[in-house]
């Protein structure tokens, strides 16, 4: 995911439109009319919109998880992973038992290869992992040095590579290295998602139920997600129809 958004920046930038890169998803989808959305961004030209959390507050539970395991990935199939410490870090008994437990569900060519990763070297960066959401926005400039700054320092690349959930930590990290004031200049993130609990799957898909509260959203609100294709087409075209009548603030 982090090198597709990379290719999305790249390419970006090579179109030479000055500008803001907004990170959205397919699900995303726009609370906002084009002049409003235009007029917020013209008027944060050096603010990076983005979660930026320290690990610890953010993910109180599994912030572990993304610091100290390679993440494996077993299979192509979503969610397919283990979480493995570092060879060097295992006993022999465990390190044993994990052998086995490779070579019977992987063969042996996979697990020579999954020990083989565990046993590299990775980039002791831990203490500088920031992260969040992964919708983010970021001015042009910001974005050219961000990309100058990661192709001169492939240490950190090297360790989310291996790292779970990387798109939510590798690009508030870059940003974070390449300028340690970057705190004072983090503005809200763009994009409301609905993380509420309930008898549904996460984020929460909107509906009709959900546009008057969308409407009503500050004016650094520009998306929303998630919107799908079938179940959320009314409160698209809601939306849609207040945006015209200008009703959006």
């Amino acid at each position: 995911m982090v090198e597709a958004t990379l290719a999305m920046v790249r390419a970006c930038l090579g179109d030479d439109q000055p500008g803001h890169l907004v990170m959205l998803s397919g699900q995303s989808y726009p609370i906002k009319n084009s002049w409003q959305i235009d007029a917020y961004l013209s008027s944060t030209a050096d603010i990076v919109s983005m979660d930026l959390w320290n690990l610890e507050e953010r993910w109180p539970d599994n912030y572990r998880d993304r610091l100290d395991y390679f993440c494996i990935p077993m299979s192509e199939d979503k969610g397919n992973i283990r979480l493995l410490r570092p060879r060097r870090e295992m006993n022999a008994r465990e390190l044993i038992g994990w052998t086995r437990r490779l070579v019977r569900e992987t063969g042996v060519r996979r697990a020579i290869e999954v020990l083989h990763v565990i046993g590299r070297h990775r980039p002791d960066v831990r203490a500088e992992i920031v992260g969040g959401s992964q919708w983010w926005a970021m001015p042009w400039h910001t974005a050219q040095e961000m990309m100058v700054f990661h192709e001169s320092h492939p240490e950190y690349a090297e360790f989310f590579r291996w790292s779970q959930f990387p798109d939510e930590s590798f690009f508030q990290t870059v940003l974070s290295a390449m300028d340690p004031d970057l705190a004072t200049r983090v503005g809200p993130t763009l994009t409301h998602v609905d993380w509420t609990d309930g008898d549904w799957d996460l984020p929460r898909v909107m509906s009709t139920a959900d546009v008057p509260t969308l409407l009503e959203m500050p004016d650094h609100t520009l998306f929303a997600r998630k919107f799908l294709a079938g179940i959320s087409d009314e409160a698209r075209d809601a939306v849609d129809a207040a945006v015209d009548q200008g009703s959006v603030r």
